[in-house]
């Protein structure tokens, strides 16, 4: 069952979107093996193909683990490139997130609530990632998004999420902002800058 969200028509019009106790049902029962499950994530009902990482997009994902190694988060705060973030209808698996650490012990998935910034690495996944994926993480509430957009060699940060509340058609984030090659993107936690990234380190070299 792997399809696009929203797709209503050709071979899965009659496809049941499922949710997201049932896709978790679907891992614990042994129905994606290791290599299988890193290749699909659930977005708004549907199984989707995950597009293969670049070295491009493997090495934002290294920048920024290696940026954040030595930096003392708030008490309370992690950054992680492989926790997921379930949220109403779907369980994306972002590049990296900033995340309470309650989740360690809990071994539990992190809460959207918990969640203080997702990344995503763009290269052919842009305007999935500008669409389907803010529409996602806005409804959830997590307060900053952030797109590495690799082939346009800026950062977008969208902010101020429009919620569970407003209409598909207007969810998503109602601020964005673009960092540049000269710029460095603030990292924001609980309202408090706690780090600015330098864009022109975090795009892989041209």
């Amino acid at each position: 069952m792997i399809a696009f969200p929203g797709q209503r028509s050709g071979p899965f019009a009659h496809v049941e979107r499922i949710t997201v106790a049932e896709y978790h049902a679907m891992i614990r029962a042994g129905l994606f093996d290791t290599e299988e499950k890193e290749r699909h994530e659930l977005i708004e009902g549907w199984i989707v193909a995950k597009a293969r990482q670049s070295p491009m997009h493997c090495y934002v994902r290294q920048y920024l683990t290696h940026f954040f190694w030595d930096r003392d988060l708030p008490e309370g705060w992690m950054f992680s490139t492989i926790v997921t973030l379930p949220t109403a209808d779907s369980h994306p698996e972002p590049d990296a997130q900033i995340v309470r650490d309650r989740w360690v012990e809990a071994v539990d998935w992190p809460r959207p609530d918990e969640s203080a910034l997702v990344v995503e690495a763009a290269d052919v996944t842009l305007e999935f990632d500008r669409t389907i994926k803010r529409r996602v993480y806005g409804r959830a509430a997590v307060p900053s998004y952030c797109i590495v957009n690799i082939p346009d060699r800026q950062v977008e940060v969208y902010s101020d999420p429009t919620g569970p509340t407003d209409p598909p058609e207007a969810a998503g984030y109602r601020h964005r902002q673009d960092y540049h090659e000269s710029d460095a993107v603030p990292v924001v936690i609980c309202g408090q800058t706690i780090a600015q990234i330098p864009v022109a380190r975090m795009l892989p070299p041209a």
